[in-house]
Parts: C-alpha cells; structure tokens; sequence
C-alpha cells in the first residue's frame, strides 16, 4: 500500500526555497539596510523588519529607480524607523507599514503546513477511492 512521503511530495520541495530566502532575508537585515524606491513608493528590510512605504499624493515626477544596501547600526537602524513612523517634520501624505520577521516566518510555516496537510488528505482521499 502506498504511503504520503514527505519528502516526495511536491508541496514541500515548493516551501524549501521561501523558507530559506524568509531566514536568509531576517539574518541580512540584522546588520543591512537595504531596499529599493521608485520616487512615491519603495520597500525594503532594516532590523529585522520588512517595510513598505508611499507618498499618497500626486504622482511622480520621474520613475528613477535607485537601490541600496548598506551595513547600519541597530541604534541607527531603530532610529531611522521612528523617523519613517513619527517623521520629525509631519508628512500628511506619507503612509508606512513595517512587518517582523518575527511574525513572517511563522505565517508562512502555517500556510506550508497548511498546504502539506491538504496534499495529504488529499493523497490518502484517493487511496480510499
């Protein structure tokens, strides 16, 4: 009788690369900051952060693409956070969102878990027929 394998399966070698690129991207952005902005909006990682940001108003007068990357402090790191939250001189059409990593990794593992369970049922479902 056949038998679910992990390791077979299709679903788990599909989560293997995204776990590593979550872990790879939180270690790099213990020391780095590093990102990329297109004039209204951009996006990146800093202290253990994923963060995105954008200018509400208006459009762009060109669409110059610059990235970075560049080893910081995380004194330096922390406070150039709070100046992306709580500006020093108000911002009315600046909107950011910062996501932990610490709370990346394991939503991901749950979707994969999620997924690995469902091939599973699915893998024993058709067994049965």
């Amino acid at each position: 009788m056949d038998r679910f394998r992990l390791f077979r399966s299709r679903a788990f070698w599909f989560g293997v690369p995204g776990l590593v690129f979550l872990l790879w991207g939180w270690w790099d952005s213990m020391g780095y900051r590093s990102g990329v902005d297109f004039g209204l909006w951009g996006g990146g990682q800093s202290a253990g952060d994923v963060y995105a940001y954008c200018f509400s108003d208006g459009w762009p007068d060109s669409w110059e693409v610059e990235t970075f990357q560049y080893q910081v402090e995380p004194e330096e790191a922390l406070e150039w956070k709070i100046a992306l939250i709580d500006p020093p001189h108000p911002v009315p059409d600046l909107r950011s969102v910062f996501i932990p990593y610490q709370l990346l990794v394991p939503c991901f593992l749950a979707g994969w878990a999620g997924l690995l369970i469902w091939r599973k049922r699915k893998f024993q479902k058709r067994l049965i027929e």
